[in-house]
């Protein structure tokens, strides 16, 4: 019977293994080498992909190939890939922000119109990052001048209550200070009211823009 630390590290070392498995599941039948899966997997590090690596490998499900660099003898490239990768669908494309890459795969031999095709889903991406933008900076100036102009509505609002509170009222010697206030709100209501419909009517209009 496993202890519970030993049974809670094999639990793990499973769990990054099947994200490694994935991983390369997702890229068949290419092969990645560790600093494309140290990008696509930032939240292991290189010894425990490394480790995840070697557990699949001795269980045969993942190969490493090994090819020396002609120009650089020291030079060797390491790619680990699914030992079988005929049972994964091949995904003959990659989608970007919306737009579709060719995908190519080890062993094509490279067109001139994959070329092409590449170069033109590029110039579909810039456009669609370009339009993005120039929304997104149209929908800020649209949002800060509806603020501008609701603020300064709220101004306005503020200053006509302010002199229409200024102004005197007829009193006389039976008028105490709690009528005093009552008079004062009853002749402001009405004008406030009329000033918070046309704050809030201007402030939705100025959203539809």
């Amino acid at each position: 019977m496993l202890s519970p630390s030993r049974f809670v590290a094999e639990t793990l070392a499973k769990r990054r293994e099947n994200r490694v498995f994935q991983v390369l599941a997702t890229r068949a039948p290419n092969g990645l080498r560790l600093p494309h899966l140290m990008r696509l997997i930032p939240e292991l590090n290189e010894e425990t992909i490394l480790q995840a690596l070697e557990g699949l490998i001795k269980r045969g499900q993942v190969v490493l190939r090994e090819s020396k660099n002609k120009l650089i003898p020291d030079r060797v490239i390491r790619v680990y890939s699914l030992e079988d990768a005929t049972q994964f669908p091949m995904n003959e494309t990659i989608t970007i922000g919306g737009v579709e890459f060719p995908r190519s795969f080890h062993g094509d031999l490279v067109g001139a119109e994959d070329l092409n095709a590449f170069i033109e889903a590029i110039a579909e991406y810039d456009a669609n990052i370009e339009r993005r933008i120039t929304d997104l900076a149209a929908a800020m100036t649209r949002r800060y001048w509806v603020n501008i102009a609701t603020i300064f509505a709220l101004f306005v609002a503020v200053f006509a209550l302010i002199i229409r509170a200024s102004e005197p009222l007829a009193l006389d010697a039976s008028t105490t200070p709690i009528s005093l206030l009552y008079l004062k709100a009853a002749e402001l209501a009405p004008l406030a009211i009329v000033l918070l419909a046309f704050v809030v009517t201007l402030w939705l209009l100025l959203r539809r823009i």
